[in-house]
């Protein structure tokens, strides 16, 4: 990957993204302050969101082309929960533990199961 590759990071207050990235050499390094707002294009906005624990942890706030998207991942009570109301999509942590299922579930046998794959 490029070293001047842009980066928009959190800007926390250990610097503990910022370091790590310049300690391998990237350049390009954004650090937002949390729920600043920034315009990347006409029709792109961002912002980073503070977890609302005592890590050095964030989510993600997208706006493009009027469709809002919240990555929220694996923070926790993002933004004391002051979020958006009707956003397009989130993304969230999921407890891999179930993945796949019902897809390859052999003994759920109902007329709501899926047919097993064997992908």
């Amino acid at each position: 990957m490029p070293k001047d590759k842009p980066f928009i990071i959190p800007n926390f207050e250990s610097k503990s993204v910022e370091n790590s990235l310049k300690g391998i050499g990237f350049t390009c390094i954004y650090a937002l302050d949390f729920k600043e707002i920034v315009a990347l294009s006409p029709k792109v906005q961002a912002s980073v969101l503070k977890s609302g624990d005592f890590r050095d942890d964030s989510g993600l706030y997208l706006c493009l082309d009027n469709h809002e998207i919240l990555l929220s991942v694996d923070s926790n009570f993002l933004n004391h929960y002051v979020l958006p109301k009707e956003i397009t999509m989130l993304v969230t942590s999921f407890a891999s533990g179930s993945s796949g299922f019902p897809l390859k579930t052999l003994n759920i046998m109902t007329s709501r199961s899926l047919p097993y794959t064997d992908e």
